[in-house]
């Protein structure tokens, strides 16, 4: 079996319990994820899955890039050329994006290549803090977030260690 993130930028993570839920006869699935932004807790309420991680099995694997490339969307019955996953695994782990203080936020909004989040409206040192205390989207992109308790449902590591990552955890 080949398991494969999308993207390889954010701090991603499937459920390995849940790798046992894709079964030989299956040819492609796809973890649905948490969608965490800016705090290891601060779930994206207006898009809260992500369907990144892919599976296969290795027979059917052409290229970790026509993997990326497959919708995670019904399509209609005339595409039926196009590959598609029969295997949806739910609570398949957790797509951690943006964990950084504000300050590593704002060197890498420095450092992206696409001009419609690398100026200044987004740029702000202090809008930054300020967006991320509030809960609000940094790109105005409308997204709507919920503080979750951490418990059972997140990764060991993160229980084991709040003391040690309270920095990346709203304790509201």
């Amino acid at each position: 079996m080949c398991v494969l993130h999308v993207f390889s930028k954010p701090i991603i993570s499937h459920n390995p319990e849940k790798i046992a839920d894709f079964k030989k006869e299956n040819k492609y699935g796809c973890f649905v994820q948490g969608n965490f932004l800016f705090k290891l807790n601060l779930i994206n309420t207006s898009e809260p899955n992500w369907y990144g991680t892919r599976i296969c099995r290795k027979k059917d694997l052409i290229s970790p890039q026509w993997l990326r490339e497959i919708k995670c969307k019904k399509l209609p019955f005339y595409k039926f050329y196009k590959p598609k996953f029969d295997k949806f695994i739910e609570d398949g782990g957790w797509h951690f994006s943006s964990i950084k203080t504000a300050e590593a936020i704002y060197r890498k909004l420095n450092s992206y290549a696409e001009q419609q989040w690398n100026n200044k409206k987004f740029k702000d040192l202090e809008v930054i803090k300020n967006k991320i205390e509030k809960k609000i989207d940094l790109f105005d992109r409308g997204y709507d977030f919920k503080v979750l308790k951490i418990d059972d449902t997140f990764p060991k590591y993160i229980k084991e260690n709040k003391d040690k990552l309270k920095e990346f955890i709203y304790l509201d």
